[in-house]
């Protein structure tokens, strides 16, 4: 490699570090393509001319927003929190864009490949939405998309808090089962009780859950309750609900 080449090397690579940098502060990054997607960014435009860029072009990438639009929804599954497309603009051939959500119980989505059900959900055909466009190849083009379980720690003064666990009772599956996992942390150490083979919806109390750990929540230790459901022993998703133990014990 000679001296000239090498300078536009590490002019290119210069170039294309200050364009990260710059739009990071808006949540946006413009790097040559030939960079590693950022993580937890998506791609909304591409082919874009830049000069210092080794194939003379970049990408612009955006961390999710409701109603972003974007151009490869098959990146979707790769954030840490579930999104889904809305509209679907998919005529377009090459310029084909995706308009994106926060995946919410009872959502409404376009069935793209590779995005059909996000983590913690379950999906239901939907028929045909107008602005899902060709997506999914078939008559039906929209899922709706279901939580499978909704957690929740009801608090009431003068009377013991409880955990309620809501199974979506849409849910074709039938062999679902979950543990709750109680984590007192008290003055730097923590002790953790598991309630397990729990089924169908219901609400409980530390009392039932974890008798042992009440003299802790009587101390105002910090309580964490974990729910996991399970389908033949396949995890399928998780809750988390947090509370400190006066709460706990109506306080």
């Amino acid at each position: 490699m000679t001296f000239h080449q090498k300078l536009f090397v590490f002019a290119a690579i210069a170039a294309s570090s200050l364009l990260a940098s710059i739009n990071a502060q808006a949540a946006q990054i413009q790097q040559c393509e030939n960079m590693s997607r950022p993580i937890g960014y998506l791609t909304v435009e591409a082919n874009i001319l830049s000069g210092n860029c080794p194939t003379r072009k970049s990408i612009r990438y955006r961390t999710p927003e409701e109603n972003l639009t974007i151009i490869k929804p098959q990146e979707l599954p790769s954030l840490s929190e579930p999104w889904v497309v809305i509209s679907a603009n998919d005529s377009l051939g090459a310029n084909a864009n995706y308009r994106i959500a926060a995946a919410r119980d009872g959502i409404v989505a376009c069935a793209i490949p590779g995005t059909y059900r996000p983590a913690g959900y379950f999906s239901l055909p939907a028929g045909r939405v107008g602005g899902c466009g060709n997506s999914g190849g078939s008559v039906d083009n929209a899922l709706t998309h279901y939580k499978i379980v909704i957690t929740d720690i009801v608090k009431s003064a003068g009377t013991l808090a409880s955990i309620k666990v809501t199974l979506n009772p849409k849910n074709p599956e039938r062999t679902l089962n979950y543990v709750i996992r109680v984590s007192a942390d008290l003055n730097g150490t923590r002790t953790t009780v598991s309630k397990q083979g729990l089924t169908g919806s219901g609400s409980y109390t530390l009392n039932t859950l974890a008798p042992s750990l009440v003299p802790l929540a009587q101390q105002n230790a910090y309580f964490t309750f974990e729910t996991e459901v399970f389908a033949l022993g396949t995890s399928l998703t998780k809750s988390l609900n947090m509370a400190y133990g006066l709460e706990l014990l109506g306080q």
